[in-house]
């Protein structure tokens, strides 16, 4: 129960931190730095504080790790592609 509404509110927070951010500029799939990355300005250090704690607990509860994106665009492509380039280009470095 708790991870299904862990997964919800980090779910919810990508959602409204994709509508809000803005559409100008390209960010095409990216090396992630870390387990939160917010190269839309998305996130107030409390927020991000809050996001990285999610992550953790996930972590620690069910061996599940998490990587938390903010991007302004997707580059053209889908979020889908996004999301399935972005990894394949961490595997290549």
């Amino acid at each position: 129960m708790r991870t299904a509404r862990l997964l919800g509110v980090i779910f919810t927070m990508l959602t409204v931190g994709l509508q809000l951010a803005p559409t100008t500029g390209a960010q095409p799939p990216l090396r992630l730095p870390g387990y939160v990355t917010d190269n839309a300005g998305a996130l107030a250090d409390s927020d991000r504080a809050e996001v990285t704690s999610a992550i953790d607990k996930l972590y620690a509860d069910r061996h599940i790790r998490l990587w938390v994106v903010y991007v302004d665009n997707f580059s053209g492509l889908s979020a889908m592609n996004w999301s399935q380039d972005t990894p394949a280009l961490e595997r290549a470095r």
